[in-house]
């Protein structure tokens, strides 16, 4: 407080209405399952905002003259809706002692509406937007240890009041609303196959998702500045296109009481703009995995543990990336922008776990995390994640 120049109070409240309900049909001799159900869900939305100077010269005295204003995040007594309907259908049309052949196929619709009162150069904000979307998949199972699989799924989003109403500093740009975005779409292919033979086993799926309408970022004016605060000024539009591809690759070896595994997952994504420049996506995570070492012993349901988590550097970067404190801040909690910034670094993080049945009700276990103090942020993240952290627990159930 002996540093604060202005506080600021936010207070933003959401009470939400909901509705499930699914029915399952099994037919054809268990051989056909068939799915069917809605959901509805509809938030309230209350928001507030005071701001306050100093009363006095001294910054440390704690006397603060609160003042409320006009709008918080949101405006006060907005609302937002969904609406879905499905009907989604899976089964075997061939099967012998050899081989499974399985199809599936499914629909859904979903409308969202949104309305918010008196957004500040904008007025009342009101738009509903409904879609349909469809899936399909084959699935292949060969012997008991083969499975194969392809599929095919449609995506839908609507955009929420973040994207359409706020307004203010979101931490890395100040936003202005756009009540005309429209809906983003998306066009998901998926191959994968998961193979075992005796005690090792291998699986892989590889991904191309292509989006239209993708909602991005564009430079924009507030009340005839570029910047508020030396925070640049910007809005969402939807962009032309958007297309992402990866893969997540997982082995594991099983011999004697021991057992191993490794996963990888690897992810790259653009955006194309409607002028033809193309950008990667914002937040797009790097290479990352993990690699674990385990023995048990069933006979005292007793397991001990060595793994890492690690992730790779991260330079693929939104022009948005750049200028986003919890990627480019110069130090923790320094509030600078690095302006020579490349990205995340990489980082490791090793982990020791075990645990043991000392009686037949009472079972111990020890985890250490992070056992080498590493520190690290993923990349996104505002927060460093914890040091070493030790916990030892004693469970009983009785």
């Amino acid at each position: 407080l002996d540093t604060l120049t202005k506080r600021r109070h936010y207070d933003d409240r959401i009470t939400v209405l909901g509705a499930e309900a699914e029915s399952l049909l099994v037919t054809l001799e268990d051989r056909l399952n068939i799915s069917i159900g809605a959901d509805f869900f509809h938030d309230t939305v209350t928001s507030s905002r005071d701001d306050a100077v100093p009363a006095g010269v001294s910054y440390g005295s704690g006397d603060w003259n609160f003042k409320p204003k006009s709008r918080g995040n949101f405006s006060n007594g907005s609302h937002y809706s969904s609406f879905g309907a499905y009907l989604h259908g899976d089964g075997s049309i061939l099967k012998n002692e050899s081989l499974e052949l399985r199809l599936s196929a499914g629909t859904r619709f979903s409308n969202f509406a949104a309305f918010a009162p008196d957004v500040p150069g904008v007025g009342d904000v009101d738009y509903s937007h409904g879609g349909l979307v469809f899936s399909g998949g084959v699935q292949l199972l060969l012997d008991n240890n083969i499975n194969i699989y392809t599929s095919f799924a449609q995506g839908f989003r609507a955009p929420n009041l973040q994207e359409s109403t706020v307004l203010g500093d979101t931490g890395s740009k100040f936003e202005i609303p756009n009540p005309d975005l429209r809906p983003e779409r998306a066009d998901t292919v998926e191959l994968g196959t998961r193979i075992g033979f005796g005690d090792f086993s291998v699986s892989g799926a590889l991904f191309v998702s292509f989006l239209q309408d993708a909602i991005d970022e564009e430079a924009a004016t507030w009340e005839g500045q570029s910047e508020i605060d030396g925070t640049p000024v910007v809005r969402r539009v939807n962009t032309a296109e958007g297309q992402s591809l990866g893969t997540e690759l997982r082995a594991e070896y099983v011999f004697w009481r021991m057992s191993a595994s490794t996963t990888l997952t690897w992810m790259t994504s653009e955006l194309t703009k409607a002028d033809g420049t193309t950008t990667p996506s914002r937040r797009t995570p790097p290479l990352f995995g993990a690699s674990n070492i385990r023995y048990n012993h069933p006979e005292r349901q007793a397991y001990v543990e060595v793994g890492v988590r690690w992730a790779g550097a991260q330079d693929e970067l939104h022009p948005s990336d750049k200028k986003d404190l919890r990627i480019c801040e110069t130090s923790y909690h320094s509030g600078i922008k690095n302006p020579d910034c490349s990205g995340s670094p990489g980082w490791a993080s090793v982990h020791v776990r075990g645990g043991i049945n000392v009686l037949d009700n009472l079972r111990a276990e020890l985890s250490i995390s992070n056992l080498l103090d590493a520190y690290y942020k993923p990349h996104g993240s505002g927060t460093p994640s914890p040091g070493a952290d030790a916990r030892f627990t004693l469970r009983s159930s009785f």
